[in-house]
């Protein structure tokens, strides 16, 4: 591990001093969280090591510049940013997820788009267990090259397409991977076809 590595593992890991300097409120993942975390990720993360940092500025400054150094818009007045640094989620706002308490709730729209945004982010923690540190710097280059179309996978047709030619989940850069994951789990949640998805998310759990 470089030094660098072990000053971005410190910094991140060192709960009580984000606090203090920062004023971030952590958390650890909810039962409901991880119940439906569970959906895609099965086995294959390691949940008592995530933390959740909402209300954070963090994420927000660090969209502000790659969107100037990339040469993109301006993110929209009220729109936060969320970004994961290894084990760590931070999000520009806080999160309404951990209000959920009964694990057989029927999820609200509203409901579905903030833990779709929570699932996306534990996607990003995924690839650190998975990777290591060279995920952050995997998907930065990905992001530079590629703008606001690093999401853009495809879709479903280019899901079928890829899994017909023998792709894999790891084909697609770890933002789309982020995307396929999350829009597969909103579509559970609203109870609609996965089949396209399965392949890939069997993959990951």
């Amino acid at each position: 591990m470089s030094i660098f590595d072990r000053i971005i593992e410190e910094f991140v890991e060192n709960e009580s001093m984000l606090k203090t300097r920062f004023g971030f409120k952590s958390r650890a993942l909810t039962a409901f969280e991880r119940k439906e975390a569970k959906k895609v990720f099965g086995t294959k993360l390691d949940y008592d090591r995530i933390r959740i940092f909402e209300g954070a500025q963090l994420p927000n400054l660090l969209d502000d510049l790659g969107r100037l150094l990339k040469q993109m818009p301006k993110r929209e007045i009220g729109v936060k940013n969320a970004i994961t640094l290894g084990n760590n989620c931070f999000f520009g706002r806080e999160l309404k997820t951990d209000a959920i308490t009964d694990l057989n709730t029927k999820l609200t729209k509203a409901q579905i788009a903030e833990m779709s945004w929570l699932i996306h982010e534990l996607t990003h923690a995924w690839q650190f267990q998975s990777l290591g540190w060279t995920y952050l710097w995997t998907a930065w280059d990905a992001q530079t090259k590629l703008g606001a179309s690093v999401y853009d996978y495809g879709g479903e047709e280019n899901l079928k397409k890829t899994q017909k030619s023998g792709g894999k989940i790891r084909d697609f850069n770890l933002e789309q991977q982020g995307m396929i994951v999350q829009q597969y789990w909103e579509r559970t949640a609203r109870e609609e076809d996965t089949t396209a998805f399965e392949p890939f998310i069997r993959q990951i759990s």
